[in-house]
């Protein structure tokens, strides 16, 4: 997809899509670390979400002598998330087409994390706060 992809949205929509959900509408995610059980983590924003996905920079994950964490939240249930709770149906679907090529977890990150960035930066316009 590419870059200004995404419709024109007004103030309501942007408010809609920058608001914290209850914690009954938050997305599970976890902090898995083969040193440590799972730590369960709840996204209850679009910003925590876009924040919770790291890009890793590809070097040995053991570089300081510990095992290296990892930020994982299932990549169809953000997308579900973001359509059916933050009713984003764009940037759902642009998720969804990520999803479709098959990429692994890590080389997925990076162009979801830039979908959600450029949604979030449309938003923070709208809203002038950018």
């Amino acid at each position: 997809m590419s870059e200004n992809q995404f419709s024109t949205i007004d103030t309501t929509d942007a408010k809609s899509l920058m608001r914290h959900v209850g914690a009954n509408h938050a997305l599970a995610a976890g902090v898995l670390n083969p040193a440590v059980p799972t730590r369960q983590v709840r996204l209850q924003s679009l910003v925590q979400a876009e924040r919770f996905l790291v890009v890793r920079d590809g070097h040995n994950a053991f570089d300081d002598g510990r095992p290296a964490s990892l930020n994982y939240v299932e990549p169809d249930a953000l997308a579900l998330w973001v359509t059916d709770v933050l009713g984003d149906a764009e940037l759902g679907e642009g998720l969804h087409d990520l999803i479709e090529t098959q990429l692994s977890y890590n080389h997925l990150v990076p162009p979801m994390k830039d979908l959600i960035v450029e949604r979030l930066t449309q938003c923070r316009v709208v809203l002038g706060i950018a």
